[in-house]
């Protein structure tokens, strides 16, 4: 210790926790050195990962007012990053540890305490299941013979009433989730959506300073642009009325049609340069 106070005063932070607490003993002051793992690097599942590179060691001190207390005279050390990186080490780590407790490291012990625990549950489950029983039946009881509705009906009548509307929920929502795909699987596009193709046609010609007017109809605009740019009308004209008929028309475009319009702005693409600004 003399030779970490006078002479390196440099070390790990046993140096640093000793030394405090030699000093708060010569000017008598109670003071004890503890060892242990200083965690701070939160994990994914909700508690902490604690490595080896975590061990430390710090000084409590007794005070008769608050009794031991802790001081870590170490210097701080840099915390563990924040960013994506540290993130997936923080994920993978906690993935290794499960696994390697889980896993690997089931034993007769864990088999005995699942066990354990599934007789638990089955024991309460069934303990449960009588007294709802018994209840149910002297509620009912009750009710037939004195007309009162005590809360153990009221609790049973609320606990029906959500399991058949959890079931009928859960069939409406099952037959929503088919139609849902089966109108996916559909060749074409659903009515008011704009096609893929045409949205990329759009960007081909913002690319050239070409932008739709307000006034303008989207057959007009493409006939304009392609009367700027030497396409051809004819297969401009097409993809304007595939366009109406998807987009207003509610027609399913087969998958032939769409195939060829993405042809078609392919080749107009191969026609178009970008317009290069001035050097």
């Amino acid at each position: 210790m003399e030779d970490f106070l006078f002479r390196t005063r440099s070390g790990h932070c046993e140096f640093f926790a000793s030394a405090m607490t030699l000093m708060c003993r010569a000017v008598g002051v109670n003071a004890r050195l503890a060892t242990g793992y200083l965690a701070q690097e939160p994990d994914p599942a909700g508690g902490y990962l604690v490595r080896q590179c975590d061990a430390h060691a710090w000084c409590e001190v007794y005070t008769p007012s608050s009794d031991w207390r802790v001081f870590d005279p170490s210097p701080p050390r840099r915390r563990p990053g924040d960013g994506l990186l540290a993130g997936l080490r923080r994920l993978w780590d906690s993935v290794g540890f499960f696994w390697r407790t889980n896993v690997i490291g089931y034993g007769e012990a864990d088999r005995r305490g699942l066990f354990g625990r599934l007789v638990e549950w089955f024991d309460w489950v069934g303990t449960s299941a009588v007294t709802f029983c018994v209840e149910s039946v002297r509620s009912l009881w009750r009710l037939v013979a004195h007309g009162r509705v005590d809360r153990n009906l009221t609790r049973t009548a609320v606990a029906a009433a959500l399991a058949v509307g959890g079931v009928v929920l859960a069939v409406a929502s099952g037959k929503l989730l088919r139609r849902m795909r089966s109108a996916r699987s559909r060749p074409g596009i659903r009515r008011g959506q704009v096609p893929a193709f045409y949205r990329r046609l759009l960007k081909l010609l913002q690319r050239r300073g070409i932008r739709q007017r307000p006034e303008q109809t989207a057959q007009e605009f493409l006939l304009e642009a392609a009367a700027k740019l030497g396409l051809p009308a004819g297969a401009v004209n097409d993809l304007a009325g595939l366009l109406y008929r998807i987009r207003w028309g509610g027609q399913a475009a087969s998958a032939a049609e769409l195939a060829g319009a993405d042809q078609a702005v392919r080749e107009f693409a191969g026609r178009i340069r970008p317009r290069r600004g001035p050097r």
